[in-house]
């Protein structure tokens, strides 16, 4: 019997011609002759070990949302996963490379030692011998890389054929300067330093009306929405730990449910009564409907007056910095007043520029005034010679 079968593949008898059986080191099943003395695990292992390790990558992936979840879902244990299960494809198509280049070794050996009859070159040849003559034949056929000789003191990039001259050399680059040259600074160190804390004073106050504009507009949008006064607080901590969505959609519901119920038993434990008819069985023309002049006017008046409100605390808000006196113990209290403040309102006043003919002018038009002008600026003097 000159066959035996691997992984349920027909080969030769590997005891024939020095051709003992082979295992892996780690999974210890039987390998193919031609195989490495020191493979560690055989096909149908490598095989299910990398299937089984791109199948638990798959796994780990799905339960994160899979390859293409929600944008809110995209964390960085998704992007571990993912880079993983790419690790994993990519380990089991080289596998596959692999295993395709064993069996088309595994074969060429097949094919190479089945040219021979064994019976009859077992008679001519030693049964003592050392190896196998077509596994020599075999590798007889490739090319040796013959080993040069080198001395012992010379590195091998001295050697004259180790080293290609380049034909197009990098060109010399000039050295940095150890040395960089110091530039004088100038102007007054003291004067300097005063203007760097102003301007970081300007940064971190841009930042907290920044912040404050923001603070200011997510609170005027939830007034809107849940209809809360004008002068309902929020504490500031609360924006820093906000309540979770569901949270609040359960108190939501549960206030509702509340309200229902307390409605129901207003009513005597009573169904809800059934709604009116629709006001389009009732709807009229603009000419039908009779409206007082006087209604007009007080609708107008009462609008007018809402309008007016509005706009005097919005200005109230703009300006509220001019109301601030105080030490700067007392910032503390009006700071939200003069964040809010529009600082845009602030503007320096510019200076008229008088000519000397205009001065005289002056001077003469004070000098032929009233005589009252004239009885205050005496007695104006008699008082600043007293003194």
């Amino acid at each position: 019997m000159l066959t035996s079968t691997i992984h349920g593949v027909q080969l030769l008898n590997p005891q024939l011609f020095c051709h003992p059986t082979k295992r892996a080191s780690k999974c210890g099943h039987d390998i193919h002759p031609s195989a490495s003395a020191r493979t560690p695990w055989c096909p149908a292992c490598v095989a299910s070990l990398t299937k089984a390790s791109l199948d638990a990558m798959q796994k780990m992936l799905d339960l994160r949302g899979g390859p293409t979840p929600n944008a809110y879902e995209r964390d960085r244990k998704w992007n571990t996963n993912r880079l993983r299960r790419n690790i994993a494809m990519q380990r089991l198509e080289s596998a596959k490379r692999r295993d395709q280049l064993r069996r088309e070794r595994e074969q060429a050996w097949e094919e190479m030692h089945q040219r021979y009859d064994f019976e009859r070159v077992r008679a001519v040849l030693d049964q003592n011998s050392a190896g196998c003559f077509v596994c020599e034949t075999m590798a007889a056929s490739y090319p040796d890389e013959t080993i040069r000789s080198q001395a012992v003191d010379v590195a091998w990039w001295e050697n004259p054929d180790r080293l290609v001259a380049s034909r197009n050399p990098v060109p010399k680059m000039p050295r940095k300067r150890s040395q960089k040259t110091a530039h004088a600074s100038r102007g007054s160190p003291t004067m300097r330093k005063i203007i760097q804390d102003h301007r970081s004073a300007l940064v971190d106050m841009n930042i907290q009306i920044e912040a404050w504009k923001i603070r200011y507009r997510i609170e005027r949008s939830v007034r809107r929405k849940h209809g809360l006064h004008e002068g309902y607080h929020f504490q500031p901590g609360f924006w820093e730990s906000p309540v979770s969505g569901v949270h609040v959609r359960l108190h939501y519901q549960v206030a509702r449910e509340n309200q229902r119920k307390a409605e129901r038993r207003a009513r005597g434990n009573m169904s809800r009564p059934r709604p009116p008819c629709s006001p389009l069985l009732y709807s009229e023309t603009v000419g039908e409907i009779e409206i007082d002049e006087e209604m007009v006017q007080t609708i107008k008046e009462k609008e007018y007056r809402e309008e007016m409100e509005r706009q005097a605390r919005r200005a109230a808000g703009e300006v509220g910095y001019l109301y601030f006196n105080g030490g700067i113990d007392g910032l503390e209290e009006w700071e939200d007043d003069v964040l809010r403040s529009n600082r845009d309102l602030v503007s320096r006043k510019p200076m008229l520029e008088h000519e000397p003919g205009n001065v005289c002018e002056e001077e003469d038009t004070d000098v032929d005034g009233d005589d009252d002008n004239g009885d205050e600026k005496e007695s104006d003097e008699m008082d600043i010679g007293k003194t």
